[in-house]
């Protein structure tokens, strides 16, 4: 009967030491971004025809359920007249980890207007998350901050 027990016990805990490597390292932190394509804040992170949109900051928020929010700060610069407008954005999102890749899917509240996810994608590393898919100029390097 003892016997039993132990292997039972060996079982489980087998079974949730390998969830726990398949999701990979606990990420419900914050992180801050520090370069867009290897050039630090600010930098451009998209450059069009018409526009170009500067990445002032950008803060993560993820929280241990898979959900979060990003708050960036962002100034987008008119080539024809120079016009400059700073705005900031805060956009709700939810993440999953898979075999150290997070993916993240920003919320829309205007389905048809959006772009289908992953919106964000990349590998945790020690020190943050480097994300190599993105919807504007990679790899964006963010930086775990310490939230205590």
């Amino acid at each position: 009967m003892r016997r039993s027990y132990q292997m039972l016990l060996v079982s489980a805990c087998s079974g949730f030491l390998a969830c726990s490597e398949a999701t990979g390292p606990d990420i419900a932190e914050t992180y801050v971004l520090r370069s867009v394509a290897g050039d630090p804040l600010p930098a451009v992170f998209r450059d069009g025809d018409f526009a170009t949109l500067h990445m002032l900051a950008d803060t993560l928020f993820l929280a241990a359920d898979g959900t979060g929010y990003e708050v960036q700060l962002s100034e987008m610069v008119d080539k024809a007249s120079g016009s400059r407008n700073r705005f900031t954005s805060v956009i709700n999102l939810d993440y999953a980890v898979v075999d150290g890749r997070i993916e993240i899917a920003y919320e829309c509240a205007d389905m048809g207007s959006c772009i289908a996810p992953p919106h964000l994608a990349g590998p945790v590393t020690i020190t943050g998350i480097v994300f190599d898919f993105a919807l504007g100029r990679v790899p964006l390097q963010f930086e775990r901050i310490d939230s205590n």
